[in-house]
């Protein structure tokens, strides 16, 4: 399953989140996927097509801001949240 990293336009402060917004982050949750930055995740799914990917998400999301891209092993980060290496390495990303 390829891995994608999926940025949203998220509220600062996460009880200011709306309907919406709570709804995208029980999915990507449920999706098994990891919070890296505070609106930003990393979900592996069975799509091979990134469209296909924000089309499934875009009911969860208020604004239109929002970007779906595969990652493969060519990444870095930067202080990324507590858990993101585990999470890669058990995903073999």
């Amino acid at each position: 399953m390829p891995c994608y990293l999926v940025a949203h336009d998220a509220p600062v402060v996460e009880a200011e989140a709306g309907i919406d917004d709570k709804k995208l982050i029980e999915t990507l949750s449920d999706l098994g996927g990891r919070r890296i930055q505070r609106s930003v995740w990393l979900i592996r799914v069975k799509e091979r097509d990134a469209k296909r990917v924000i089309s499934g998400l875009r009911p969860y999301v208020e604004s239109d801001l929002l970007w779906v891209s595969e990652v493969n092993s060519n990444y870095g980060y930067n202080r990324a949240l507590t858990g993101t290496n585990s999470w890669l390495l058990e995903n073999g990303v």
